[in-house]
């Protein structure tokens, strides 16, 4: 059901099937709630893909999780704990409410004696032992057996002079400041490394030259691909330098997608403009970017 209408998640009296996009459905419980409506359907069986998300106990979303209620429950998750062990409390309480009834608790039955930001490791055992007992994993191997191995190649390329004297630069800083103990934890690390990774990608992104070899090594790959009629996508964890992989490999018309594209473009509600019955036969779309767009999924919803 495509819509967003709350009175949808107890308007069916006995649906076979109810699909809903869950991160959506527990705002609308506590909304339901907060004004005073507790005929809560319950359900023979809930499904819950990307459980993970629910991990905050005091969020509002977990709240209206806990409203939810089923005989059955399957919770689906590539990553059950994204940061921290205790994430995983929101789910477990809600699958076994007698056995993890408090967050405190739970926090207190894993923090170590001697302290309180550090986990005890017999008490991580056996949560992790736990979770086994009632969890099935399944790798990608298992379910999907006739796929090629991947194969990893690691091509180690020399730094451009630029580059390593900018490497060296920011990893000389980078000593002075684990030597002057201004670096308490990992968090503090991480920052620099990432300074390091982006001075071996490109001196472009410190306002220095635009050549890298780095680049140069890609463009030969992607010539060599393109050569051979085969395909690439190309991934960095930085916007700044894919839009400069996309400048330097324009000549190969590649599509170019991000994060920042506005959900207003992906999703929208389109208007025919009817104002009496009508019989439509057909619809023509005519996308701007054809080499982003490669399919549309059209729903029909209400006029309300």
């Amino acid at each position: 059901f495509p819509t967003r209408r709350s009175s949808d998640l107890w308007k069916f009296s006995n649906p076979a099937l109810f699909v809903k996009d869950w991160h959506r459905a527990p705002y609308l419980m506590e909304k339901e709630i907060a004004k005073g409506n507790r005929n809560l359907r319950r359900y023979g069986m809930i499904v819950i893909d990307e459980h993970h998300t629910v991990k905050t106990p005091d969020a509002q979303v977990t709240r209206g999780f806990f409203q939810l209620r089923a005989k059955k429950w399957l919770m689906m998750s590539g990553t059950p704990i994204l940061n921290r062990p205790e994430e995983i409390w929101t789910c477990l309480h809600k699958l076994y409410p007698k056995m993890f009834p408090s967050y405190g608790d739970f926090m207190k039955a894993l923090a170590s004696g001697s302290s309180k930001k550090a986990y005890s490791v017999d008490a991580m055992a056996e949560l992790k032992g736990f979770i086994n007992s009632i969890s099935l994993r399944r790798r990608k191997e298992h379910v999907v057996k006739d796929l090629p191995k991947s194969i990893k190649v690691v091509r180690k390329i020399p730094m451009t002079p630029e580059q390593r004297k900018l490497y060296t630069r920011i990893e000389e800083k980078f000593e002075l400041v684990l030597d002057s103990g201004e670096v308490k934890s990992i968090m503090g690390v991480l920052p620099q490394i990432t300074r390091l990774k982006q001075a071996a990608f490109s001196p472009e992104l410190y306002e220095g030259s635009k050549h890298s070899a780095k680049m140069v090594e890609l463009r030969a790959i992607v010539q060599e691909l393109v050569d051979e009629g085969e395909k690439a996508i190309i991934f960095s964890q930085w916007s700044t330098a894919t839009r400069i992989i996309e400048r330097e490999l324009k000549d190969f018309n590649p599509a170019y997608v991000t994060g920042e594209i506005k959900n207003d473009y992906r999703c929208f509600l389109l208007d025919p403009g009817f104002t009496e019955p009508t019989f439509m036969t057909g619809y023509q779309f005519l996308p701007d970017e054809r080499q982003v767009l490669h399919h549309v999924i059209v729903y029909r919803v209400s006029g309300s």
